[in-house]
C-alpha cells in the first residue's frame, strides 16, 4: 500500500533484478522511491497601494514541494533587479517606491517536472486610471450596414472606481430609445445613417480621467442620381459627347463605366460625387485621360477623334461598395456615315 509522507507519496517496489545471497544481506528487500507531486498555490489577494509606497506580491506554494516559480506583467516576464523589483527568499516579488505605471495584472507560476500551477492577482495603483482590453479588440472604426445593432465596450480600472460618460461627436449623448446604457458598455439598436459618428467614452474619477473613441460608419448602398441630360442620346458624327452620373453612398463608390457590357479602360475617378466620361473616341482598351471632371477616354491609335459611328451604343455608369451597386444607362445612337476613308490605324482621318 502507498505510504504518504512529508515530502510526497511513497511507493514500496520490489526489486526488478534477481539478487545473489550477498546482495540481499546488504539490500533491503524492497526500496522507497519519491515521486515529486505537481505544485498547488494559494489564490492571492489583489492589492491596492499608493504611489511611493513599498509592496510585497506574494505566492504561496503549499507544502514543501520542490519546484521553479516565475513572475509576469501583464503578460510579460517580470525582470527582478531593476532597483526597484527583487525577488524575496521565499518567491515573493517586491516593488519599491510604486509608480502609476507598475499597476496592471500580475501572474505566478509555480511548475516542477510533475505540472504546473497558475495564480494572479491586480496592483492598483492609487490615482491611476487604466485601460484593459475587453474579451473583444479595440476597434478603431466599425463599419456596418444599415439596421445592425452595435456595442461598444469601454472597460476600465482606476481607484477610487471610476464613472463612464458617452459622448457622440464631442457632445454628451442624450439617450434615446434606441440607445441602451450599459456603464462601460453602449448599445445602438438598429442603426440608421444618422447615427454614424465618433463615439467616445470618458472615464473619471477623484484623480484624473483617461477616454476612448470609436468611428462608427453606417454603410448607405450606391444611388446613382439622375443626370441633367436624357438617358437616350442622339447626336450627331463629329460631335463631342459627355455623358456625367452623380454617385452617393458610404463608403464612397468605386465607379466605373461601361460600353455595351464591356469595361471601358482605366480606373474611375470621381470629382466630388460626379463622374464623368467625355467621348471623343471610344474603343475597348483605350488609355484614360482624366483633365478636370474625371474621365476622359481616347482611342489608342487616335487620341481626342471626333465621336464616330462606331461610338453609338449602351453606356453605363455603374457604381458600386461593400453596401451594394447601382447603375445608370445612356443609350446613344450616331446620326451620319463615315466614308471608307477613315483609317482607325493609319493616323488620318476622312470626311463625311
Amino acid at each position: 500500500a502507498p505510504v504518504w509522507g512529508r515530502l510526497g507519496v511513497g511507493l514500496l517496489v520490489p526489486s526488478l533484478r534477481t539478487l545473489s545471497m550477498a546482495e540481499h544481506r546488504l539490500l533491503s528487500p524492497r526500496h522507497p522511491v519519491f515521486v515529486e507531486p505537481p505544485p498547488r498555490l494559494i489564490a492571492p489577494s489583489n492589492i491596492t497601494a499608493s504611489p511611493g509606497q513599498d509592496v510585497v506580491l506574494s505566492c504561496v506554494v503549499l507544502g514543501d514541494v520542490p519546484h521553479n516559480l516565475t513572475w509576469s506583467w501583464d503578460g510579460k516576464v517580470a525582470q527582478p533587479g531593476d532597483g526597484r523589483t527583487r525577488l524575496l527568499q521565499n518567491h515573493s516579488l517586491e516593488i519599491s517606491h510604486v509608480q502609476p505605471g507598475d499597476g496592471g495584472l500580475y501572474q505566478c507560476v509555480a511548475q516542477n517536472a510533475r505540472g504546473t500551477a497558475t495564480a494572479c492577482l491586480w496592483l492598483f495603483i492609487q490615482g491611476r486610471l487604466g485601460w484593459w482590453m475587453a474579451p473583444a479588440p479595440w476597434v478603431k472604426e466599425q463599419m456596418v450596414a444599415e439596421g445592425s445593432d452595435v456595442t461598444f465596450t469601454c472597460e476600465a480600472t482606476g481607484s477610487p472606481a471610476p464613472s463612464v460618460t458617452w459622448l457622440k461627436n464631442g457632445e454628451p449623448l442624450g439617450l434615446q430609445s434606441d440607445q441602451v446604457p450599459g456603464g462601460q458598455q453602449l448599445s445602438l439598436v438598429a442603426v440608421v445613417p444618422a447615427d454614424a459618428g465618433i463615439y467616445s467614452c470618458l472615464v473619471v474619477n477623484e484623480v484624473g480621467e483617461v477616454s476612448k473613441a470609436f468611428h462608427l460608419v453606417v454603410m448607405e448602398p450606391p444611388r446613382v442620381e439622375a443626370a441633367s441630360h436624357p438617358t437616350e442620346i442622339s447626336i450627331a458624327v463629329g460631335t463631342p459627347l459627355e455623358l456625367r452620373c452623380v454617385v452617393t453612398g458610404v463608403p464612397t463608390p468605386t465607379v466605373t463605366w461601361e460600353k455595351d457590357g464591356q469595361l471601358l479602360a482605366g480606373p474611375s475617378l470621381l470629382s466630388g460625387n460626379e463622374s464623368t466620361l467625355h467621348i471623343d473616341s471610344t474603343e475597348v482598351g483605350a488609355p484614360l485621360f482624366s483633365p478636370h471632371l474625371g474621365f476622359l477616354f481616347v482611342s489608342q491609335f487616335f487620341p481626342l477623334l471626333p465621336v464616330q459611328v462606331v461610338d453609338a451604343g449602351l453606356y453605363t455608369c455603374l457604381a458600386t461598395s461593400p453596401a451594394g451597386e447601382d447603375s445608370r444607362s445612356f443609350h446613344v445612337s450616331i446620326q451620319g456615315s463615315v466614308s471608307p476613308a477613315v483609317q482607325r490605324g493609319g493616323g488620318y482621318w476622312g470626311g463625311l
